[in-house]
């Protein structure tokens, strides 16, 4: 093989702009810290395009953790209210029970609380906006506050449920175009907790009402995909030739490194085929 062909070898198995910024990434993404390493030596016609990779994906990382971290919040709410829900219905069920086996004048059942006090919101509300509006009714008795949480339950998970599906979705067709997961650990295990909950809650809820779960909406799919920067993602420079741009580096330290590069690229594209 002729030098020059060697060099056009070499040039096919060094990484590109994305690879690098993948790997560069990967170990930040497992709950580490960034390779630092592959981004100091990366070449110099790779700099600008691996940065913004690497912040198109650092930036939809932290945008998908605010939302999941609000989610979060929200479904340990729900669940609370529905774990009352389950406590009232039983409560109701057993106070008849009572009051037909006994005459309700020979018992002294203690009164239970107004209907919806402490139920309504009655702070402002600081951080994101109110999907549902409380129901402005007046609630004459327990059962009618009964009705209320399962038709706020039902619409609080169809919403979860809606906005998880559409965001598991987006998550997946980013993981296409990378070759691989670009989600933090820590989202993706809160995720995937916020999804088995979620089921939970469904399936305790359908001793209440039945209903199905729903297909994630376009408008809901549409949002999502817009926090995503896709043409920053998209690969645009040509892959460099290992020393480009890096003639300050030692000769024996930059073949350790082109080394090093050769074998991620090998690794990375034998995984996408």
């Amino acid at each position: 093989m002729t030098a020059p062909e060697k060099r056009l070898d070499e040039a096919v198995l060094g990484l590109t702009a994305r690879e690098r910024a993948i790997l560069i990434l990967r170990p930040w993404l497992a709950g580490g810290e960034a390779d630092h390493r592959l981004r100091k030596n990366a070449p110099a016609d790779q700099k600008a395009e691996v940065e913004r990779i690497e912040n198109a994906i650092g930036d939809w990382n932290q945008e998908f953790h605010g939302a999941v971290w609000a989610t979060t919040e929200w479904v340990c709410q729900e669940s609370i209210q529905l774990g009352f829900l389950e406590c009232l219905d039983a409560f109701l069920v057993r106070e008849r029970v009572l009051l037909a086996a006994v005459h309700a004048d020979a018992i002294n059942l203690p009164p239970l609380p107004e209907p919806g006090r402490w139920l309504k919101r009655d702070l402002p509300l600081l951080f994101g906006t109110r999907v549902f509006e409380d129901d402005e009714d007046e609630l004459v008795d327990w059962p009618a506050q009964r009705q209320q949480f399962i038709h706020g339950l039902r619409q609080a998970i169809e919403l979860r449920w809606n906005d998880l599906t559409a965001r598991r979705l987006v998550i997946a067709e980013v993981e296409a175009l990378m070759g691989e997961p670009m989600l933090h650990r820590q989202t993706q295990e809160t995720i995937d907790a916020i999804g088995l909950k979620l089921l939970k809650m469904y399936e305790a809820l359908q001793a209440f009402e039945r209903f199905a779960l729903p297909d994630p909406d376009a408008e809901r799919i549409a949002d999502m995909r817009g926090w995503v920067r896709w043409d920053d993602l998209k690969l645009t420079g040509p892959t460099a030739a290992p020393n480009n741009g890096r003639p300050w580096m030692p000769p024996a330290e930059l073949a350790e490194l082109e080394a090093l590069e050769a074998r991620l690229a090998a690794e990375l594209r034998a995984k996408k085929d």
